[in-house]
């Protein structure tokens, strides 16, 4: 059984710390997971198994603040539990092919907008991500913004280290502004 603890038993405090998640506040859902960490090592220490949830949610708040180092500091103290599937699922969407592969989707079903929506979060997560940029630049050109797709193409650019790809991407660049008349930025 978990001993309450002047704040609340653990199993509470998680509960909390699931509502404020549910409310997107991750400021106060990792402030009650805390709490429910400290609460949980107190009623049973070093029992990372049976304190996994507690483990979980914490790490599961910091990420979504963006301290993806506390995160993974956490979520080592779920492996071998039943939490272990849901910390690689996270880590899962918390990687930019994750949100690529969605946009993907979206494209191929011609919903720009969700598309668009998926690239910028896979370039919050990875702001160096030639593929994102591209993909960024397809959508814009589909959008019939050929200034906001050379834009994407020219981010590109910068962190494209394969020169193959960045004559592909050349290429790319002088199709659409000679297609636009745009004939001096071609050259």
């Amino acid at each position: 059984r978990e001993q309450p603890t002047q704040a609340g038993t653990p199993r509470l405090l998680s509960a909390e710390g699931d509502i404020y998640a549910a409310l997107n506040n991750w400021q106060a859902s990792s402030a009650a997971y805390e709490n429910a960490v400290k609460a949980a090592e107190q009623a049973a220490p070093g029992q990372d198994a049976r304190n996994a949830k507690y483990y979980y949610g914490l790490g599961l708040a910091q990420m979504r603040m963006g301290n993806t180092a506390r995160a993974s500091e956490l979520w080592k103290r779920t492996a071998n539990t039943s939490y272990a599937n849901r910390v690689n699922r996270e880590l899962r969407r918390s990687d930019p092919r994750y949100f690529i592969g969605a946009a993907a989707g979206y494209m191929r079903a011609n919903l720009l907008d969700q598309a668009m929506e998926q690239v910028n979060k896979a370039i919050q997560v990875a702001p160096d991500n030639t593929t994102a940029h591209r993909m960024l630049a397809s959508i814009m050109v589909k959008k019939n913004q050929s200034a906001k797709a050379l834009e994407a193409y020219n981010e590109a650019l910068k962190h494209e280290k394969d020169e193959r790809r960045r004559d592909a991407l050349y290429q790319r660049m002088i199709r659409l502004q000679f297609n636009n008349r745009d004939y001096a930025g071609a050259i």
